[in-house]
C-alpha cells in the first residue's frame, strides 16, 4: 500500500487511498457472507439463503475477472514506474532542464522541472493505455466505449504531437545556426 501510493502520488502532502483497508473490507463481508450462509442453512431457512447463494455465485464468479484486472493493473503500475523512470533519466543525462532554463533565462529552484512533468505524462499516459484493458477484463462495457474512443483519440493524435516536436527541434537547430551566421556577418561587417 505504501510503495503504491508513494508511486501513485509525487506530492508527499497528499493522503492516498488506503487499499489494505478496502481489500480487508472487501474479503470480511464475502466471508461474512459464507457465514450467514451456513448459518442459515443449518436453521433449515432456504428461503434466506437462496437469495444469499445467488449473490455468492455472482461473486465468485466475478472473482476471475476482478483478479485479472488487477494483475493488468499492477504490470501497468510496473510498466509506468519503468517508463517514468527511463524518461527522467535520460533527460537528466542530457542535462535538458539546465539547457532549456538557461535558453529561456528561467531559474527553476524548488519549481517542478521538465523532466519531472515529461516523467508524470507518460507514467499517466502507460496507465491511461492500460485503460481499455482493464476495464473489458473487468467486463464494464459502459465504461468502456468511451475510454476506449478517447485513447483512439489520443493515439490518433500523438504522430501529430511528436512532429510537432521534431518540427520545434529543428527549427531550433536552424535559427541557432541562422543567428550564429548573421550575428558574426554584422560583426564582420563592423555593424557595432
Amino acid at each position: 500500500n505504501e510503495r503504491f501510493v508513494k508511486s501513485a502520488i509525487a506530492d508527499d502532502k497528499k493522503k492516498g487511498v488506503d487499499l489494505e483497508k478496502w481489500i480487508s473490507k472487501g474479503v470480511y463481508y464475502v466471508l461474512m457472507i459464507l457465514v450467514l450462509v451456513g448459518f442459515f442453512q443449518l436453521l433449515g431457512l432456504t428461503i434466506i439463503t437462496e437469495p444469499l447463494n445467488k449473490l455468492l455465485n455472482r461473486v465468485l464468479q466475478y472473482v476471475p475477472s476482478l483478479a485479472g484486472g488487477a494483475i493488468l493493473l499492477v504490470v501497468a503500475w510496473i510498466t509506468a514506474n519503468i517508463l517514468r523512470f527511463l524518461v527522467t533519466k535520460v533527460l537528466t543525462v542530457f542535462n535538458v532542464d539546465k539547457r532549456l532554463g538557461d535558453q529561456a533565462g528561467i531559474d527553476m529552484d524548488g519549481k517542478r522541472t521538465l523532466t519531472q512533468t515529461i516523467g508524470e505524462v507518460v507514467y499517466w499516459l502507460i496507465f491511461l493505455l492500460f485503460l481499455p484493458a482493464i476495464l473489458e477484463t473487468l467486463a464494464l462495457v459502459g465504461l468502456l466505449d468511451p475510454v476506449r474512443g478517447m485513447t483512439d483519440k489520443l493515439l490518433s493524435f500523438l504522430p501529430n504531437i511528436f512532429a510537432a516536436a521534431l518540427i520545434i527541434i529543428v527549427g531550433w537547430f536552424v535559427a541557432k545556426i541562422i543567428q550564429r551566421i548573421v550575428t558574426g556577418f554584422l560583426a564582420a561587417v563592423g555593424s557595432d
